[in-house]
């Protein structure tokens, strides 16, 4: 382990996804010693919530409220999130910026005011999962729907406060689900402190674990001395 030190991972999914997406990221993270904790957002992977009960934002983001509120007083964790679940980054950074080292943002919504589906029909394509068959398959198996409020989650934390929890962006070179010219739109639009680039799809933690690990172990290192 890098220098001794122990770091603790904050993995948040996207859209119809769960924290079953993160086993390579996990498995990794903790080989090399590190705490990895996965979420599953209301409704998603083995959450039990039901779907139709969800109908804010606040709701579907609570599991990783729950979380952050649970850490210890001067524990600060590295959060990430993909594709949609950079909402629910901006949303803890407005609710819990002083427990948050460094949001990573992996080809994720930057967007501070939240999401609409109409922003969703402009930035996405149909999300085909990519990585091995065998990761195809077991995503096909565990996908759920989202809950219908997603698509409109207004997020009024204040800017400065979002701002106050350092930012990295992760791009992904070959994603056709989030293009890169949404991306590098997202990039200008919220400047973050660091920008890094994988040569990888939409799916980096399926089709590219090691390169996304040792990015994660690096961003860690840089925000965490």
């Amino acid at each position: 382990m890098e220098g001794n030190k122990r770091y603790h991972f904050v993995l948040v999914h996207g859209l119809s996804h769960g924290a079953w997406c993160w086993y390579k990221t996990i498995d990794l993270l903790e080989k090399a010693g590190h705490k990895a904790t996965a979420i599953d957002l209301a409704a998603c992977g083995l959450h039990p919530a039901d779907l139709t009960r969800i109908t804010s934002f606040k709701q579907y983001n609570q599991p990783l409220i729950d979380v952050l509120a649970s850490l210890e007083p001067s524990e600060k964790v590295i959060l990430v999130g993909h594709s949609m679940g950079g909402v629910s980054l901006i949303d803890a950074a407005g609710r819990f910026p002083n427990k948050i080292a460094v949001a990573v943002y992996v080809s994720a919504m930057m967007l501070f005011g939240g999401f609409r589906i109409s922003e969703y029909l402009q930035m996405h394509k149909v999300v085909n999962d990519d990585g091995t068959e065998q990761d195809i398959v077991l995503s096909g198996l565990l996908r759920r729907p989202f809950p219908s409020c997603c698509l409109k989650a207004e997020i009024k934390h204040s800017v400065e406060v979002i701002e106050s929890v350092p930012r990295v962006f992760v791009k992904l070179e070959k994603d056709n689900a989030i293009l890169v010219s949404i991306q590098d739109a997202m990039i200008r639009k919220h400047p973050p402190a660091q920008v890094l680039s994988l040569i990888t799809d939409h799916s980096p933690f399926f089709s590219s674990p090691k390169e996304l690990n040792d990015l994660l172990l690096q961003i860690a290192e840089t925000y965490n001395s």
